[in-house]
């Protein structure tokens, strides 16, 4: 994978190279726009072809917080019997079956809520089989859920995925240790940059160090914060492929040679931008 800021660079350089003269370069701001656009058009086109979801789309937002409120869910009226579970989210890419609300399920990722049309669930006989089950729908940017839970996670096909977050839980291996981030030993001792360091203390990267040594088991210190542009973009090579040719023929509206070109020079470009 690549992040946002390396696939917008490689956007703005091909768009460059094949523009018309007159036509005016891309703004970072509108280039991320069009990928995001166009990542959902693509998600949304090989959904429908396939039935399938590409991993690399997914984004797991770690622990969240349900709301408790009645099915009406308005001030207003103060008295009901059935209560919900309700989170706002960022919104998702449109997919039958809500299949953009990847999973929703309790903290522990077992138990999990499935997804029913609203109208399907306020109609299930509260004496029946069906009345026990685990359900989720959608309204707007709000979820809803049954049986209520304090707490739970989901996993999201985000419309922009900057809206989403990174968890960052691994343990962090010699070698990785990146300027300006702050890291925490879990256990252990550990010595980085001629300092050593106990359970609970922390360190933060200096340029040109990346390893540490001793027995101590290093983690980040912030271990779940929101998407930036540096960090991997939820879209696959082949999936950016695929963006590529949509952009050049459906939004730029350049010849068949001149993206058969582009699409090959893409791949090109971005790997020498990782590099």
């Amino acid at each position: 994978m690549a992040t946002l800021k390396e696939f917008r660079s490689d956007l703005i350089l091909l768009h460059g190279k094949l523009k018309p003269s007159k036509e005016e370069l891309l703004t970072e701001r509108h280039a991320q726009w069009l990928i995001h656009k166009y990542r959902s058009v693509t998600i949304r086109d090989d959904y429908r072809a396939t039935r399938e979801i590409d991993p690399s789309v997914l984004q797991d937002f770690g622990q969240i917080f349900f709301t408790n409120v009645l099915s009406s869910d308005d001030p207003a009226i103060s008295v009901g019997s059935l209560h919900l579970g309700k989170i706002v989210v960022p919104r998702v890419v449109s997919l039958p079956g809500f299949a953009g609300y990847y999973r929703i399920t309790s903290s522990s990722k077992h138990c999990q809520h499935y997804p029913i049309e609203m109208d399907m669930f306020f109609n299930i006989p509260p004496d029946s089989i069906a009345a026990k089950g685990d359900y989720f729908f959608p309204v707007n940017n709000a979820v809803y859920i049954s049986p209520v839970r304090k707490e739970g996670n989901m996993v999201l096909i985000l419309d922009n995925p900057m809206n989403g977050i990174v968890l960052l839980t691994q343990n962090v291996l010699s070698g990785d240790i990146q300027t300006g981030v702050s890291y925490t030993v879990q256990s252990g001792q550990t010595v980085y940059n001629g300092v050593g360091y106990n359970v609970g203390q922390s360190f933060t990267g200096t340029f040109g160090i990346t390893t540490f040594s001793g027995t101590g088991v290093v983690k980040h210190t912030i271990q779940k914060r929101p998407i930036t542009i540096n960090d991997d973009y939820p879209m696959s090579m082949n999936m950016f492929e695929k963006v590529i040719v949509k952009l050049f023929y459906q939004e730029f509206k350049f010849t068949q040679n001149m993206v058969a070109d582009a699409k090959n020079d893409a791949m090109a470009e971005l790997v020498a931008l990782q590099s």
